[in-house]
């Protein structure tokens, strides 16, 4: 059985749904207690690896309080 895909347009919908389910926040751990996918690992790598490049196309807020310091 072959994965499914999502464009990203669908993935930018699934996001925007996400963040109002979720009360206007959404980090990538929010996420994947929300949804199983596509994954928050897969949606990274659909925007360049960030979760904030994925928010931001998104039209998303993203706090850099989200930025994992190290």
């Amino acid at each position: 059985m072959q994965k499914q895909t999502y464009s990203r347009e669908q993935i930018i919908a699934i996001l925007q749904e996400c963040y109002e389910e979720n009360l206007g926040s959404l980090t990538s751990g929010e996420y994947s207690k929300l949804r199983d996918e596509p994954s928050a690992y897969y949606i990274k790598r659909q925007f360049n690896g960030s979760w904030h490049q994925a928010l931001k196309a998104a039209s998303l807020p993203y706090k850099e309080a989200y930025l994992v310091q190290g």
